[in-house]
C-alpha cells in the first residue's frame, strides 16, 4: 500500500479566500422555509462541563417548539453500534 502524496503537504484551499472576507454563504444566512421544523441543538460553552440537568418544560413552553429530544430519547430509540 502506497501513503497518498498529500499527507504532510499543504493543500490549496479554494474555499477560504470567501470566507476570511466575509463573502462565505452559511446555512444561517438562508430563510427560513415555511412549515418546515427546524433542529437546533444545546451545548454547553464549557469544554468538558458536565451537565447535571436541564429543564425541558421551559424549552417547550417557548413559542414554535413543538418537541425537546434528549439525549436518554435517543439511547431509548436508537441501537449504538461501533465505529471504526
Amino acid at each position: 500500500m502506497t501513503t497518498p502524496r498529500w499527507i504532510g503537504r499543504p493543500v490549496k484551499r479554494v474555499e477560504d479566500r470567501r470566507l476570511i472576507t466575509g463573502r462565505g454563504s452559511f446555512i444561517d444566512d438562508l430563510p427560513t422555509a415555511v412549515n418546515i421544523h427546524h433542529a437546533a441543538i444545546v451545548r454547553s460553552p464549557h469544554a468538558h462541563a458536565r451537565i447535571h440537568g436541564y429543564d425541558v418544560a421551559t424549552a417547550l413552553a417557548m413559542e414554535g417548539v413543538i418537541a425537546v429530544i434528549t439525549g436518554a430519547d435517543v439511547a431509548k430509540h436508537t441501537k449504538p453500534f461501533p465505529v471504526g
